[in-house]
């Protein structure tokens, strides 16, 4: 279990990352406006304790619309791939190291893949309402953000199709929806707080990119010659050494 907790930290600053990156950050007040039905300058203004507990509770409906997809979709699916081709991991984690290799370098900007900008979002015509209306835009979130959210996420997928466990994936992409849902939840219950720091972390974009890179580089590398697993185990005797 030690040995998994490099790579499970990974997973969740994946989610992190996701969240900073210039996909999704920027559009934080629209995705609050959308689950809300308030401008986010009624929202910072309201001190009703109702109105802001049924925020909390939307945006918490909305973290579930992604987490169903990430989770029980991809992890599912993940799960059965993985079981499927069991005999086959080492020859997965080469080429899962491979794409994710090439995502760093495109995150790096050492070339570009121009299909990875083609966003397909989703767009109502009338927006839901309530918990079910914020869950369904959940589920458009996770579907929609290809550029930014897409690679990362294949890069957890890849970590799971290689790995010896079957529910490895599964427990990665749990940990990467709460890194990814952890920011969403924080603006919810203190905006105020939260939001001036986002608008300063816009300044930093190619910061996070560069970050996303090269975690995505060394993730591919160590996956294309099957020393990943032994690089988390090293990493955690290390860190319980206190060096």
């Amino acid at each position: 279990m030690f040995q998994q907790g490099v790579t499970y930290l990974m997973a969740f600053s994946a989610g992190l990352l996701s969240f900073f990156s210039p996909c999704v950050l920027p559009l934080i007040p629209a995705y609050l406006s959308y689950i809300t039905g308030m401008s986010i300058e009624e929202y910072q203004s309201s001190l009703e304790k109702a109105a802001r507990r049924r925020v909390v509770l939307k945006t918490l409906s909305f973290i579930a619309g992604f987490a169903f997809i990430f989770i029980v979709v991809f992890g599912a699916g993940t799960t059965l791939l993985s079981a499927a081709l069991r005999e086959h991991k080492d020859l997965i984690g080469k080429i899962g190291g491979i794409f994710i290799l090439l995502f760093g370098l495109h995150f790096l900007g050492v070339f570009k893949f121009k299909w990875l900008y083609k966003e397909k979002r989703a767009h109502f015509r009338k927006i839901p309402s309530g918990y079910i209306g914020a869950f369904i835009i959940g589920i458009a979130f996770s579907a929609g953000w290809s550029p930014c959210v897409g690679p990362i996420l294949a890069s957890i997928v890849g970590m799971g199709l290689s790995s010896r466990s079957e529910w490895e994936a599964i427990r990665l992409l749990s940990l990467y929806t709460v890194g990814l849902a952890l920011p969403f939840f924080l603006t919810s219950l203190a905006i105020n707080f939260f939001m001036p720091l986002f608008n300063r972390a816009k300044h930093h974009f190619r910061f996070i990119e560069i970050a996303t890179a090269l975690l995505l580089i060394s993730v591919g590398t160590l996956m294309f010659f099957g020393r990943f697993e032994s690089f988390s185990g090293n990493m955690m005797h290390y860190l319980n050494l206190g060096v």
